[in-house]
């Protein structure tokens, strides 16, 4: 809605829809937020109370129906693009905020805080999923335990969804370089890029040394 009237008109439709569907036209309103980016945290916890960060992702770019295209770490990369904010500011904020939700609740397993950050540089936490992501490649790309790049967070929420302790902290933890992950995504380019079935008749790639597939 860009005016009181079409807010009202808007309100009015989705409570009939409402009511007619639920009994009950009562409406949750969330602030608008135009163009932002969408920033993930990725947590990991264990059984004896000890949670850890490994950096943030970027997943701005999605297609039209809100699938993910590229999964781009860290969040945000002055090395790299220019930003109107203090990007190292609003990452240290995530994180330390995705930390502090993560220990009050016990929070014992791999899990994605996701954030809207606005344009200038303001973060609005938008959902928690509590389950390991197809992007966790990417987190663990930039990330060290102990200087050590043979993360594998699958493994480490098998591991302490066991029981087994961490075993480190997030004083272990540095994070090095950069990595993007490219989804494809099965849509219609000719019917507005809607969600799509089809038969893969072909599939190959260029092999290079940077680069890891992961298919069926």
């Amino acid at each position: 809605a860009t005016s009181v009237k079409d807010l009202k008109d808007a309100y009015d439709s989705a409570s009939a829809e409402a009511i007619a569907n639920f009994g009950d036209g009562r409406l949750y309103m969330e602030k608008y937020i135009h163009n932002p980016r969408h920033i993930e945290v990725q947590i990991l916890g264990d059984r004896h109370g000890h949670q850890v960060h490994f950096g943030t992702r970027n997943c701005s770019i999605q297609s039209t129906g809100r699938q993910k295209r590229l999964e781009v770490a860290p969040g945000f990369d002055p090395s790299v693009n220019k930003y109107s904010f203090d990007s190292d500011r609003v990452l240290q904020d995530i994180t330390t905020y995705s930390l502090s939700i993560a220990r009050k609740v016990g929070y014992d397993s791999a899990g994605t805080w996701e954030w809207i950050v606005t344009r200038d540089g303001n973060p609005f936490l938008m959902e928690v999923n509590t389950r390991i992501q197809v992007e966790n490649g990417v987190s663990e790309k930039i990330s060290r335990i102990k200087g050590h790049d043979d993360i594998d967070l699958v493994a480490e929420q098998i591991r302490t969804g066991l029981g087994e302790p961490l075993g480190y902290t997030q004083n272990d933890i540095s994070f090095e370089g950069r990595t993007l992950e490219y989804r494809i995504i099965a849509e219609s380019p000719e019917n507005n890029f809607t969600p799509w079935v089809g038969t893969i008749d072909r599939f190959r790639w260029v092999e290079h040394p940077w680069l890891s597939v992961y298919t069926h």
